[in-house]
């Protein structure tokens, strides 16, 4: 077949994927009949659903261009960025995601404000939804880089087409349309990962090739060992860190508050656990294929595209589809959740009725998912190399900030409102300032600094308003 009718075959499925995940948010749009069905589908999500759209969230574009470039420069050691994950949410299931249900919250900000007040209501929806906005941008970037080195396609081009489609049917559907198409995506993530990708590199290669690697890129136990990914990567404990600042900082809790019960909740996150793992070993062996074979890439970020370019053009055209479908799924976790906290705490007085809260929830989902894709573009001319990986630092940094005050509703009665408060702010600063104002990123990834910094701040005026009462809080107007 010549080049130009495999290209055909490549974007004729192409077009097919997608169309099928329009129609599937026009369809399942009928199913919107409140507020509720569009933020949390009506809290009548079943286990294995849910499992199943968690898993599909960390196959993600930007996993997919990460372990391909660790892989490729430093070995089997890119299976943490899923490993970590897994470990993360396997704490997250046994600590955090029965509390998430049992709230009846449907954001973490919306809980902290109901425990600590409108103050601190108002600094978590910032944290959050700053943070937030980092993972559909680091996404849209990881899979638009992955899908140029396949096809060809300018990343630019690639990251428009990734941001129109999950903006339109997202646009109709919520989080309804996100967990119908999440179905349907993880099994074309399977397909073309879990399949498609250990098929080819053991089918295309010879024993020989494989002794060409060092014998570090084998090792399973140790962190990659790449100077200038330290931030992102310093040790295995700081990838479990990463993952679990995601985790916990509020980016799932849309999801698990749209179980139909506590239980449900946990036996969700255990699935998507178990069925994650396999994904922690494909990307890497991409990029150790490419080593091993001698290709010379500039840009190690488009080790799978470039991996996926030497196979049958079938086969290279239904893993096109499952790099759209990873990509797509975890954008769809960080828009939802991003934009439920503009409409639930930052502009929560619509009024009008359902409709109108509906209508606004739309829109705000809308705006939110194409300034996403604006944002990629933008980290894709200022970052050249990583910056989807830069962007995933951005949102762990900004989301740790609020896992200490989350720890304190839930084991220290002590804790304070004006702690929260001073830690959430501080702690979003020195992450902003941390990544946009110096070069300290260099050396101490914002997971760390906004974790030590809340942390910090939050205890030390916890302990000082029980110590020194109420002298120095904001005193109540007594009436004469």
């Amino acid at each position: 077949m010549s080049a130009q009718g495999e290209q055909a075959v490549v974007w004729g499925l192409v077009f097919v994927y997608c169309a099928a995940m329009v129609w599937f948010g026009l369809r399942v749009n009928r199913w919107i009949r409140s507020g509720s069905d569009f933020l949390v589908a009506g809290r009548d999500v079943s286990w294995v659903l849910q499992g199943l759209g968690l898993s599909s969230i960390v196959v993600a574009g930007t996993t997919l261009a990460t372990q391909g470039a660790i892989g490729y420069l430093s070995g089997m050691s890119a299976h943490w960025w899923v490993t970590g994950w897994c470990v993360a949410v396997a704490v997250g299931a046994l600590a955090f995601a029965g509390f998430y249900r049992r709230t009846g919250a449907y954001t973490l900000s919306e809980w902290l404000g109901a425990y600590y007040g409108e103050r601190v209501r108002l600094a978590a929806s910032l944290a959050l939804a700053i943070g937030c906005y980092f993972s559909p941008l680091a996404n849209i970037l990881g899979g638009g880089v992955v899908l140029s080195g396949l096809t060809g396609m300018p990343t630019d081009w690639a990251v428009i087409m990734i941001g129109g489609i999950v903006a339109t049917y997202l646009f109709c559907s919520g989080l309804w349309g996100a967990l119908v198409t999440d179905l349907v995506q993880w099994i074309l993530c399977v397909v073309a990962f879990l399949i498609i990708i250990p098929a080819y590199a053991l089918l295309g290669s010879h024993p020989g090739m494989w002794q060409r690697l060092p014998s570090s890129f084998w090792a399973l136990g140790s962190a990659p060992a790449l100077p200038w990914f330290q931030w992102t990567l310093p040790s295995v404990l700081g990838m479990f860190w990463l993952m679990f600042s995601i985790a916990t900082g509020g980016f799932y809790w849309p999801r698990a508050c749209s179980s139909r019960t506590v239980n449900e909740t946990r036996k969700a996150w255990l699935l998507a656990v178990v069925i994650s793992l396999p994904f922690g070993f494909v990307g890497g062996l991409a990029g150790m294929y490419l080593r091993a074979a001698g290709v010379e890439l500039a840009v190690p970020d488009q080790a799978i595209g470039v991996f996926l370019q030497q196979i049958p053009v079938l086969a290279r055209a239904l893993a096109v589809v499952g790099i759209l479908a990873a990509t797509m799924s975890t954008v769809e976790a960080g828009v939802h959740a991003g934009s439920m906290v503009l409409v639930r705490d930052l502009g929560r007085h619509f009024g009008g009725g359902v409709a109108k809260q509906i209508s606004a929830a739309r829109w705000i989902t809308l705006v939110y998912t194409l300034a996403a894709t604006a944002g990629a573009m933008g980290f894709n001319h200022l970052i050249p190399v990583l910056g989807s990986a830069m962007a995933v630092a951005l949102l762990a940094g900004f989301l740790t900030s609020l896992i200490p005050p989350l720890l304190g509703t839930m084991m220290w009665r002590g804790s304070s409102k004006e702690g929260a408060f001073l830690g959430v702010i501080i702690a979003t600063a020195t992450t902003f300032h941390t990544m946009f104002l110096s070069d300290i990123w260099r050396r101490y990834h914002p997971v760390f600094t906004g974790f030590i910094v809340s942390a910090v701040v939050f205890v030390l005026v916890s302990l000082l308003v029980r110590v020194s009462g109420p002298w120095w809080r904001e005193r109540r107007q007594v009436a004469p």
